[in-house]
């Protein structure tokens, strides 16, 4: 015995058929001459018990329906013209009305609503929730669909208002099943999607033309969308109708699910880690958008690299305007690409360009310039909008430096200063990298490659302003890190630029206290600091010093030297490229003497005349200050030196024009011991 699912013409033909009882070996009864029929000893309650036969018939039931089932659902979707894995194991999309009532009030109570009440008031309860959705602070419902659309379609939005859900109900001969369709719009990514079931349609907003009716055609399924935007009021509206048309019938039902629903535009955050729309690359976007792409498509992609702020899709330069500007310069521009037009700033010191890229799905013609300015230095850079001001003072002369102009824009620079030769070597580049692949719109457009110009002039009398206001802090700032320029501006700053060079000094090999002696006699020396080394002359009268000064952003050390030379009447100091001549005939034995070698530096001396020893005495120190801050170094402390004889035949020249005449003019009435020496010598007398 068995029973199936089969063709009334065709017995043969069946959906599905089980066998209920196969070869069952069954006792035949015995008849009795009086009519009356026994059965052979069997346990028949066992072998058919109504458990037993129940069991059995419904797990047969249960085979059945889910065979004849199944069966419907593939000829079904074969009908519709739809994939059999379309479902993917998922169940019918549930609506209230076909919901059991203990399954009613679970929904009611995840939903957070009042789980009392009628059968029809709960349904009602949960399609109004359904139909609801909050944004921006609002809130939003749709009005419930029309008894007849209603009768095959139940309509939820998400709960950012962003996406329209439907469940439509499907009627064949033989069938009735709901699916699932909607519409999803991701703003923020610049995509929507339209889906069925399984099937996901994604779409870029880019390419879409707002307030165009569009249709998605699913097998037989036809989803009909439009999406507006409204700028005035700051609203998407959106349209949604579905329909289904079988081609061996009529349409099943066509219906229009939403219209000019309007939801706000939401605030995208400006914060994220933005993806272009898609999940694409930067390259793929491009080829996905292609060349004349919409203005928000052009957006998104320089949102992305990071440019919406820096240019203007529909900024243009006056190419005109860049080469009248040109400045105060003679020199010319090396050979420029075609999609460059340059001229030099004033003095040659930068460059100004007007450049355009080819960004393949727009073309961006954008102002650029460096400009070099040594006497306040300061480094300008900029692209479009964007600026940035740098300072020298821990650039490295001759390095090469880069600047991200967003995530792919990048400038190159190298600064070279070659002070022999009075020039700058500069070169300036741009390139225009894709962030997240290895392609490259732009490898490298050089603008300047090894130019040379001109190191210009700075007024050396102009107060010059260095951050944090004093060296101290603006030491801090720079760090250990110092460069040159920051070095060179420290030294203007203290007025020993001119004098102080960055090459060090050699050092003497000291013996004692700092001191290294050629002078042959035994001259009592005081202890030198431990910034400064000093060689004694042979003739005792002068020394030479290598001495180190700590100008907090470097340690820089020079020569620094004092010579007593009574025989031609003269005393000559010095500190790098500053020195000093002082006749003896107008110094005054014994007299402090201070002189100032730019703001930080002073030397004081004094030498007095002991004529009982036959003897000069010797002090002499040099103070360092940067800020209030000062270190005194003692180079000789009443240090005596014995009066040298002096040859009278030894050639000298008088002061004034070389005359004895022109002498008297030069000391007046201060006619001292000295004065009279020189004279007797001039004359050729003997000196006593």
């Amino acid at each position: 015995m068995g029973v199936g699912f089969c063709s009334k013409t065709d017995r043969e033909d069946c959906a599905v058929f089980v066998d209920i009882l196969t070869d069952s070996a069954i006792a035949l009864p015995i008849c009795h001459p009086n009519g009356t029929i026994t059965w052979p000893k069997m346990n028949i309650t066992e072998y058919f018990s109504r458990e037993a036969l129940k069991n059995r018939l419904k797990e047969i039931g249960q085979d059945v329906v889910s065979s004849g089932v199944e069966t419907a659902l593939r000829v079904a979707l074969k009908e519709l013209e739809l994939p059999q894995n379309l479902l993917d194991g998922g169940e019918p999309c549930p609506k209230p009305q076909s919901l059991t009532d203990s399954a009613l009030q679970t929904l009611l109570s995840n939903q957070g609503l009042v789980m009392t009440g009628t059968r029809l008031e709960k349904e009602d309860r949960i399609a109004l929730d359904d139909r609801s959705c909050s944004i921006l602070g609002r809130n939003f419902s749709l009005s419930p669909l029309p008894s007849s659309v209603a009768k095959v379609a139940y309509v939820t939005l998400g709960d950012n208002c962003l996406s329209i859900v439907t469940c439509l109900t499907i009627t064949l001969p033989g069938f009735h099943r709901s699916f699932r369709a909607y519409l999803e719009i991701d703003p923020c990514q610049f995509t929507f999607a339209v889906g069925f079931e399984s099937l996901k349609y994604e779409f870029l907003l880019f390419s879409y033309d707002w307030g165009q009716s569009e249709s998605l055609d699913i097998g037989a399924i036809t989803i009909d969308y439009a999406i507006d935007k409204l700028d005035d009021e700051k609203v998407f509206a959106i349209d949604m109708a579905a329909k289904v048309c079988p081609d061996s019938q009529d349409c099943v039902f066509d219906v229009d699910l939403v219209q000019e629903h309007k939801i706000p535009i939401p605030l995208c955050n400006n914060n994220f880690s933005l993806s272009l729309p898609g999940g694409f690359s930067a390259s793929e976007f491009i080829k996905k958008v292609g060349k004349n792409a919409a203005q928000e498509a052009i957006k998104a992609l320089f949102d992305f690299i990071g440019l919406s702020d820096k240019v203007s899709v529909d900024e243009t330069c006056d190419t005109q305007a860049i080469i009248d500007s040109r400045g105060d310069c003679s020199l010319s521009l090396p050979s420029l690409a075609n999609t460059l037009t340059c001229a030099f700033s004033d003095y040659c010191l930068g460059v100004r360009c007007c450049m355009q890229i080819d960004l393949q799905i727009v073309n961006l013609t954008t102002n650029a310039w460096m400009i070099l300015d040594p006497c306040e230095f300061v480094l300008s850079i900029g692209f479009g909008e964007w600026s940035l001001n740098l300072t020298l003072f821990e650039y490295h002369w001759g390095s090469r430096q880069y600047i991200n102009i967003g995530s792919a824009v990048k400038a190159t620079y190298i600064i070279d200063k070659l002070t022999d030769e009075k020039v700058f070597v500069l070169d300036f580049a741009f390139s225009v990298c894709l962030p997240d692949d290895d392609t490259c719109l732009l490898p490298s457009l050089d603008i300047l490659k090894k130019t040379n110009v001109p190191i210009p002039f700075c007024n050396t009398n102009f107060s010059l302003s260095i951050p944090g206001g004093s060296i101290t802090e603006f030491a801090k700032q720079v760090g250990k890190n110092a460069g040159r320029a920051a070095i060179e501006a420290v030294m203007q700053k203290l007025g020993i630029d001119e004098f102080v060079s960055l090459d060090p000094c050699n050092k003497p090999m000291v013996v004692q206290n700092g001191w290294h002696r050629d002078c042959p006699k035994k001259i009592k020396l005081p202890k030198l600091p431990s910034n400064m080394v000093c060689t004694h002359h042979e003739k005792c009268l002068g020394f030479d010093c290598c001495v180190e000064l700590d100008i907090k952003v470097a340690t820089l050390s020079t020569r620094f030297w004092f010579i007593l030379d009574p025989c031609q009447f003269e005393i000559t100091m010095g500190l790098g490229e500053w020195n000093h001549n002082i006749s003896i005939f107008s110094y005054d034995w014994g007299k402090l003497e201070l002189l100032s070698i730019g703001e930080p530096l002073q030397i004081g001396f004094s030498i007095d005349k002991n004529d009982k020893l036959q003897s000069f005495e010797f002090d002499l120190d040099l103070t360092f200050c940067i800020d209030d801050e000062c270190l005194d170094m003692e180079v000789l402390s009443k240090s005596l030196v014995p009066i040298p004889f002096c040859n009278p035949n030894a050639s000298f020249t008088l002061p004034g024009d070389g005359t004895i005449t022109g002498f008297a003019t030069v000391i007046g009435n201060k006619v001292g011991a000295e004065a009279i020496q020189a004279v007797l010598r001039k004359l050729g007398l003997e000196v006593s």
